[in-house]
């Protein structure tokens, strides 16, 4: 390490015997206060940079530019990864249930159905999701008012919508995060953020698989609204 680490508890300086690099975890000698140092290796939100490169309109994208509003339409299809297994993975669960669904209707047995709930919420689940990937467009319009972002015509859990007022935003920037892992690998995926007057730090739109389509999405509305970007 290239610094001191100090225990949060006692203030007594740790040892490197006594650090463990692996899972950033440290124990003092002193107190024996056993902590987690990540916080000070790793950034908590990784930010993504265009370098000052204009970026061109990515596939899937659709803007529109006036006077007094900025329209972009973002297609999932063309942005969102996961398109094959999610589509593969609802059509063998559904499938897979359809016979027993049929049953329980067919011969009145509708305990079949309340045995099935979980598997058939985690079937439907699947399904809703996929056909928004397929199908869903994000809707993000920019006024001198401020931002509003929709999806449709599917609505998706963790997909909210937003309307903030362009006075509130002091800042936009690119967060680089892993929401899961196939086979053992990351999935790393790209979100726009932003900062408020007050403080307040929240994810905009996420979801891209390309950097660039959230770099994009920075790009036009600090454009737009006359924001100047900054490293956060």
């Amino acid at each position: 390490m290239s610094q001191q680490l100090n225990c949060p508890n006692c203030g007594q300086l740790i040892e490197a015997e006594s650090i463990n690099l692996e899972n950033l975890v440290a124990v003092c000698a002193a107190c024996n206060h056993v902590f987690n140092f990540a916080e000070l290796v790793q950034p908590a939100t990784p930010q993504i940079r265009a370098n000052g490169v204009p970026l061109e309109l990515p596939k899937g994208f659709e803007v529109r530019r006036g006077m007094n509003e900025l329209l972009i339409d973002v297609k999932w299809r063309n942005t969102r990864g996961g398109k094959g297994f999610f589509t593969v993975f609802a059509l063998f669960w559904n499938l897979f249930l359809i016979p027993f669904v049929a049953m329980a209707i067919s011969t009145g047995e509708l305990k079949i159905l309340l045995f099935l709930s979980l598997h058939l919420i985690v079937g439907i689940s699947f399904l809703i999701y996929t056909l928004g990937l397929w199908l869903n467009t994000t809707l993000i319009t920019v006024s001198r008012k401020g931002i509003d972002v929709r999806h449709q015509p599917i609505p998706i859990p963790f997909n909210p919508k937003r309307q903030l007022n362009a006075s509130d935003i002091q800042q936009l920037y690119v967060e680089e995060y892993v929401p899961s892992k196939t086979n053992g690998r990351p999935d790393i995926t790209y979100a726009v953020r932003y900062k408020t007057q007050q403080g307040e730090d929240e994810r905009l739109v996420k979801g891209f698989r390309n950097a660039n389509h959230a770099l994009y999405i920075e790009q036009e509305v600090e454009k737009f609204l006359g924001i100047k970007d900054k490293p956060v």
